[in-house]
């Protein structure tokens, strides 16, 4: 029984670096985004550059490996690994306590779903660098 594959099914069964790439993307993603965390954690600020500087690492990650192959797909799951890792840097602070001073902490998680928490949080400048991180992690996804 021949399986008919379909043109991306093909593109990526061509270049074996799709696989890497994609796992060097989530590894870049994953490991941004606890930077993410850790910088605001230090400081008691998010910082929506950091969150920019780890969809373009997210999206390198990815990139670099797969050179060569299709741009068009390679930009779509740059710019999907570009807002996955901004989304899960959001997440990882969401889900760490906060010293509210006097030797007390909360949790945002244990308060309050983390739509509630987003909904507190977001700004419009928020969805500002949300659009720039997709558009970075599609850049630097399809990169030559």
């Amino acid at each position: 029984m021949d399986e008919v594959m379909t043109e991306a099914e093909t593109k990526i069964a061509s270049n074996p670096n799709y696989v890497n790439g994609t796992v060097y993307g989530i590894i870049g993603a994953i490991v941004g985004a606890f930077v993410w965390k850790g910088i605001t954690m230090a400081t008691g600020n998010m910082y929506g550059l950091v969150a920019l500087i780890i969809a373009a690492l997210a999206g390198a990650s990815f990139g670099f490996p797969t050179r060569g192959g299709d741009k068009k797909l390679r930009m779509i799951i740059g710019a999907l690994l570009g807002l996955a890792s901004i989304i899960l840097g959001y997440y990882l602070i969401y889900s760490t306590a906060f010293d509210i001073g006097m030797g007390a902490a909360i949790v945002p998680a244990d308060l309050m779903p983390f739509e509630e928490f987003w909904s507190l949080i977001a700004e419009p400048v928020d969805y500002i660098f949300l659009f720039i991180g997709v558009y970075e992690g599609a850049k630097l996804g399809s990169i030559e």
